[in-house]
């Protein structure tokens, strides 16, 4: 939520954007910034060279682990065809070598799914597949200890540049910690607005506009944040800590309650109640009532937004559900927590 957040590049070569990251940037096009990193990059290249132990070392604890076994599947149902969308392949060629040597197979084996995973829809069949294969599991073996690289490679270039590193927690195995600059404590009010601005986003119901819900509720954060409209100190008690996160959510306009409800009242207010009834008891008749109204609802729905800066079905879904009580039952079921202090 605050301006001075970025995304650090990688070593592999950038095409673009794609899938949920290209909303983020869209979004917040600050948080990609294109710095040059080749001292980072022969800083990693030197890494691997002298530690390649230590990098199959922490490869075989992060084999081990259920969670990263679990955490492997989404990622690659997730995330994979964007990964070779926007930086051409899932993982560069120069790492293949000792890449070959970790996972225990061979260089040609690597080489040939290096390039089939340049073909678009290759990669969407392997982020598809439900059953496991030999090829999957090497292919999806080799992409995420690419990325276990690419972590290195993070980690040398915020040592450069005097940033400050919040890593993926799987990349500890082989992290070095940086030295700590400054400090950031995170309030626990600070904490439970995060919180609500998660489960808000969760209550949607398709992965897409979960994101894009959590996208918007970031913006309107920053946006309160910036223009002191929220007040978030560090309260004596975690009670008191919600009541200040659920506050500043209803204050910010982080809807409690999924963006479908909102949008069906758009459309019933657009088209009339009658209409709406006409559908169900006679789809006919109801399509020629809808067809009557298409041109002036969308019209009348547009001009309240115009005037008032919402939906009127936005506004209906704040009056009923927008309680305080309402986000503290959000805030409550965010799982896990959130990092309080940022060095």
């Amino acid at each position: 939520m605050h301006g001075n957040v970025h995304i650090l590049p990688g070593p592999a070569p950038w095409e673009g954007a794609a899938g949920h990251y290209a909303d983020l940037v869209k979004a917040f096009p600050e948080l990609h910034q294109n710095w040059g990193g080749d001292d980072a990059q022969s800083a990693t290249r030197r890494w691997i060279g002298r530690f390649p132990d230590l990098l199959a070392k922490g490869w075989k604890e992060l084999s081990g682990s259920e969670v990263f076994i679990e955490w492997s599947e989404i990622s690659r149902k997730l995330f994979m065809e964007s990964h070779a969308m926007m930086h051409g392949s899932l993982f560069q060629a120069e790492y293949m070598t000792v890449m070959s040597h970790v996972l225990d197979c061979s260089r040609p084996d690597l080489e040939r799914l290096q390039q089939k995973s340049r073909d678009k829809m290759a990669v969407r069949a392997w982020a598809k597949l439900d059953h496991p294969t030999e090829e999957l599991q090497l292919v999806t073996s080799a992409w995420l200890l690419a990325g276990l690289i690419r972590g290195k490679y993070h980690e040398f270039f915020a040592r450069n540049n005097d940033l400050q590193l919040i890593s993926h927690p799987f990349r500890a195995v082989i992290e070095r910690k940086l030295k700590i600059s400054t400090t950031k404590i995170v309030l626990n009010s600070e904490q439970a607005l995060t919180k609500a601005i998660i489960g808000s986003a969760l209550e949607e119901t398709t992965e897409k506009r979960r994101v894009l819900t959590w996208i918007e509720n970031v913006s309107k954060a920053r946006k309160g944040i910036a223009h002191g409209a929220v007040w978030l100190p560090e309260a004596v008690s975690i009670d008191e800590a919600e009541k200040f996160g659920a506050s500043a959510a209803k204050k910010l306009g982080i809807a409690p309650a999924r963006a479908r409800v909102s949008r069906v009242c758009d459309w019933a207010i657009a088209i009339g109640v009658s209409a709406v009834v006409s559908i169900y008891v006679a789809p006919w008749a109801g399509s020629l009532a809808f067809a009557a109204k298409a041109l002036v609802g969308p019209t009348l729905t547009q001009a309240y937004r115009d005037k008032f800066g919402e939906s009127f079905g936005e506004r209906v879904v704040k009056s009923t559900l927008s309680t305080e009580r309402r986000f503290r039952s959000l805030i409550r079921k965010v799982p896990g927590r959130i990092e309080r202090h940022l060095a």
